[in-house]
């Protein structure tokens, strides 16, 4: 099964690739970062407006979002919160 995971570098992502991986599946990664590492094969972001390839989009049984702000990087302000 090919399973798409956007924050897939991040502390849970990266947990959750590796379980996917042993569990004998593909893990597709999205992250905005060139330099990122993963276990899965990682694809690069599409540009705002841009969307993924009819390609990768038909192989993908699966998606899971985890993209978004960490909750232990920094004070919780009212900026941050909104």
């Amino acid at each position: 099964m090919d399973i798409l995971v956007t924050g897939g570098t991040g502390f849970v992502g990266k947990a959750l690739v590796d379980q996917v991986i042993l569990g004998g599946h593909i893990a597709h990664v999205v992250s905005r970062s060139s330099t990122a590492k993963s276990q899965g094969q990682l694809i690069a972001a599409p540009a705002a407006g841009e969307l993924f390839s009819a390609e990768l989009i038909g192989k993908v049984s699966q998606i899971v979002n985890l993209a978004g702000e960490s909750i232990g990087d920094g004070r919780w302000t009212d900026a941050r919160k909104k």
